[in-house]
């Protein structure tokens, strides 16, 4: 119990950034009837299987990737991605010190209330270094974009945290996906054993000119590991057997689109969109995560969603 913290006392975090802990219940804090845990300007995200367990005293100003760190107060962000860097060594500080990051475009830029104090984050940077400090443990210098995003070329250009058709840049018209199911095996760690499957609504309305055969497509994975998967398969391999039916394409070797080995879209008069993969044989252990973002481009329209997946014995993740 409490991957990061267990508590059955009295605990503060203040200015913190608790990420990407397991344990058995409370991956990021566990806190028991008689504990309490204050909570303030802090990050807790991508912690298995939930950022809080035991409930929490807030006093504003956190980011919880999930919903789990309750109950909140005015300036709380729950279901929020706070787009950290991956743990490493941000200096300046002690060599061996590894934190993350807030990358640019993260919503705890600027976004902490009552600091200072602390007067410096975790690594001894004065805080603030913009308008105001930063929520977490690291406090993120200012940063100038003097880039634009390539569009198609699976790396984030400007540096946002959100690469291609995750940033709206990259897209004439975006849509809130619905997905319906999805399926994640990792397999063996080390192992290019797992699958998995996915299957969503693009949109309601407004593709109904979608043509796969005619504009490229793209498809996109990504959780708290980072990106996880951008494949980009071209026009040309796309077929459209009758006018009723699916755009299909498949690939039985998996080498074209990172390991998925099917994909359907399905276009209805109203201008709905229908999708599909599945793919097999593939590395998936950076996929053992309890969230992920999906995002399928045709063309120059976009769709994306974020689902909390549920574990199921960190053997596969299922959504519902």
């Amino acid at each position: 119990m409490g991957g990061a913290i267990w508590n059955d006392g009295s605990a503060l975090l203040d200015s913190s950034t608790v990420a990407g802990n397991g344990a058995s219940g409370g991956g990021g804090t566990s806190n028991n009837a008689s504990g309490t845990v204050e909570v303030r300007n802090t990050v807790l995200a991508a912690n298995t299987p939930d950022n809080c367990s035991g409930g929490i005293i807030s006093d504003g100003n956190n980011i919880d990737s999930g919903s789990s760190c309750t109950p909140t107060v005015a300036g709380d962000l729950p279901n929020t991605d706070p787009l950290l860097g991956s743990l490493e060594y941000n200096p300046p500080g002690p060599a061996f010190l590894e934190t993350r990051a807030p990358l640019a475009g993260s919503p705890a830029i600027d976004a902490a209330a009552g600091c200072p104090p602390p007067s410096t984050d975790e690594r001894g940077v004065v805080r603030p270094q913009g308008a105001s400090c930063d929520i977490g443990a690291v406090e993120a210098s200012p940063v100038t974009a003097t880039s634009r995003e390539d569009c198609g070329n699976c790396v984030d250009d400007d540096g946002d945290g959100r690469t291609d058709y995750e940033d709206p840049a990259c897209c004439t018209q975006t849509a809130a996906m619905q997905v319906k199911t999805a399926l994640i095996v990792p397999g063996p760690a080390g192992a290019v054993k797992g699958h998995l499957s996915l299957t969503a609504i693009l949109a309601q309305a407004g593709f109904a000119d979608v043509d796969p055969t005619r504009d490229d497509v793209t498809v996109q994975l990504r959780n708290q590991n980072g990106e996880l998967l951008c494949a980009n398969v071209s026009h040309q391999r796309w077929k459209h057997g009758s006018r009723r039916g699916p755009f299909q394409f498949g690939d039985p070797t998996g080498t074209v689109a990172q390991g998925l080995r099917k994909m359907e879209i399905k276009v209805s008069k109203s201008g709905s969109a229908r999708f599909l993969t599945a793919g097999k044989k593939m590395d998936l252990g950076r996929y053992a995560r309890p969230e992920l973002t999906a995002t399928v481009r045709v063309g120059d329209r976009c769709s994306t969603a974020t689902i909390a997946l549920r574990s199921r014995k960190n053997k596969k993740f299922v959504y519902p």
